[in-house]
């Protein structure tokens, strides 16, 4: 292995950065933490600027406010100190950021970019991907099917609201005799009262995942009730029990009633052989064959069906229901071969019995679950449209669908939307894009088609930079999504190059951030494949085969 000067290592990193900061090329960009980030976004933006690019035309998205000021306020302190600069310093700062040569003449140019930066109409956009949602849903709100007026509000408030609607559908579900009362009852057979309010939190919190599971959208009201006919349907799909949900349908039954009514039938259950053992097990005595012999006693004596299927899963099956190994004794199976081989051949099906009647269960409580969180939900999405009022979902949400075209509200709206906003996008720059959530990719990917396809692909210089570290992403309770992310980079690179568009990979791993030690010591954890395993999934093999160690470079 070549061994590297500390000299030569940034002067590679200088030349990465200046390429990464060059907008004639597209590029996804690796920077590791402290590597320089915001610096080649800067340099970035600049360079744009003196391409002759007007400020409102360059998009930059990052993750939060404070990345958003911190890259606004480094660029504008650059552009303040040039508008007041003398010439041969301004020419070497020039040079030095934007790896071109200005003449004397020419200096106006970048004398003027700050003060048309700060003042041309629609302004240079460095933002959260909620405020440029909130940008677009004030631009379009007839396209969007929301009110002009429309009010965000924040996650306090939110949270505040969404509470007091929960406390008073759970009041309402209180009463045994009205429209939950059921669920409730079904509820409290599996989960406590806190396990019951941690179950509703969550999905409370994931209701974009559930609208996308039960096949709709909470945004789109419509009805007095949100549908759960389709979630229900799938979600006897994914437990494989549609064929019980719909005959218990025709029979008017409760499914879990209608499926331990099938299973009464004694006809199922191996009566003779367990007969047989259980005389067989109670003349051999030990504490083994006595314990099965009393499993198999009460289920045979039993006269509810409840009790006595789950005393037929007690002979099968251990109490967290795995299938029995450690069964009776050995004598009693070498000597009694046909009986016992018989029994084994019954675990096999009673043990599919037990499945499905778990998934009929599970189906049930889900059920019970979702029917009062839609109302909540749906409580929850009136009272804020009859305030006029989005939260942060909803302005990711609504806007997605928008540019999606994937709403009833937005057909014959999308293409207009986003020509309009084609014509006034050139260059997108996105930060932080490790923490960037499946919903929000879906607001910034028509914009990219945009630039790659039909109409979007016009004359004017356009590009796309992207900047992430998939070892920074900490934000999955949020909907990060490691996985998204490398699918994004693969499906960008292949539309640029499908677009005759350069496209770049580059990575920067060298800290100016951090001391030698601090990223030694953060090498030695993560060279044990156990500590890299969700980390550097990709290398995780080569790590554990000793094949590569994980580096990181101090400047």
């Amino acid at each position: 292995m070549l061994n590297i000067t500390p000299e030569i290592r940034l002067k590679n990193t200088t030349e990465r950065q200046n390429r990464a900061a060059e907008p004639r090329i597209s590029a996804w960009v690796s920077a590791n933490a402290g590597s320089g980030k915001t610096y080649v976004l800067v340099k970035r933006v600049i360079r744009i600027l003196l391409s002759g690019t007007e400020p409102h035309k360059i998009l930059c998205l990052t993750f939060t406010k404070t990345a958003a000021a911190e890259m606004q306020n480094r660029l504008f302190e650059i552009l303040s100190n040039w508008a007041v600069m003398d010439d041969a310093p301004l020419i070497a700062e020039i040079n030095k950021i934007a790896a071109t040569n200005l003449s004397a003449e020419q200096l106006p140019i970048a004398r003027k970019l700050f003060a048309e930066a700060l003042e041309t109409p629609g302004g240079l956009k460095i933002q959260t991907v909620h405020a440029f949602c909130e940008r677009i849903l004030h631009t379009f709100p007839i396209e969007a099917g929301i009110s002009p007026q429309f009010e965000v509000i924040d996650d306090r408030s939110s949270r505040e609201m969404l509470g007091d609607i929960k406390r008073s559908v759970l009041t309402e579900a209180q009463n045994l005799n009205g429209k939950f009362g059921n669920s409730m009852v079904i509820i409290s057979q599996h989960a406590n009262e806190n396990k019951f309010d941690e179950l509703l939190n969550g999905l409370i919190k994931n209701r974009q995942k559930i609208s996308k599971l039960i096949g709709y959208d909470f945004t789109d009201i419509q009805l007095s009730s949100a549908p759960l006919g389709m979630a229900i349907g799938k979600l006897g799909n994914v437990l494989k029990i549609s064929d019980l949900l719909q005959a218990a349908d025709i029979a008017g039954q409760d499914v879990a009633r209608y499926y331990l009514d099938i299973l009464a039938d004694k006809s199922l259950w191996p009566l003779s052989d367990l007969r047989k053992m259980l005389d067989i097990l109670k003349e051999a005595g030990g504490i083994t064959n006595l314990k099965f012999a009393a499993h198999i006693d009460r289920a045979l004596s039993a006269k509810n069906v409840e009790i006595a299927t789950e005393a037929y899963f007690d002979i099968f099956m251990t109490k967290d229901r795995k299938p029995v190994k450690a069964w009776f004794s050995k004598k009693i199976q070498n000597e009694y071969t046909d009986i016992y081989e018989n029994l084994v051949d019954a675990k096999v099906v009673i043990v599919k019995k037990y499945e499905k009647l778990k998934a009929v269960k599970l189906y049930q409580a889900s059920t019970a679950l979702f029917e009062i969180g839609n109302a909540i939900l749906w409580q929850f999405v009136q009272e804020k449209q009859s305030r006029n009022m989005v939260d942060y979902d909803d302005l990711i949400n609504i806007t997605a669908k928008l540019l999606n075209g994937k709403s009833h509200k937005h057909k014959g709206q999308t293409a207009w939307v986003l020509y309009k906003l084609d014509n006034g996008l050139d260059h997108i720059l996105i930060d932080e894009a490790q923490d960037t959530s499946p919903e929000q990719w879906a607001v910034i990917e028509p914009l990219v088609q945009e630039i790659t396809a039909g109409e979007g692909a016009r004359d004017a210089q356009r590009s796309l930079f992207v900047v992430g570290d998939e070892k920074q992403s900490i934000y999955k309770f949020q909907g990060a999504n490691r996985a998204v992310f490398k699918s994004k980079e693969i499906a960008f690179e292949r539309s640029f190059k499908n677009a005759k568009m350069n496209w770049e990979h580059i990575g920067l791993d060298l800290s100016f951030r951090s001391a030698p030690c601090i990223l030694e010591a953060v090498d030695r954890v993560f060279n044990f494949a156990n500590a890299a395993s969700g980390v550097y999934d990709d290398a995780v093999e080569n790590i554990k085969n000793g094949e590569i160690n994980v580096r990181h470079f101090a400047n």
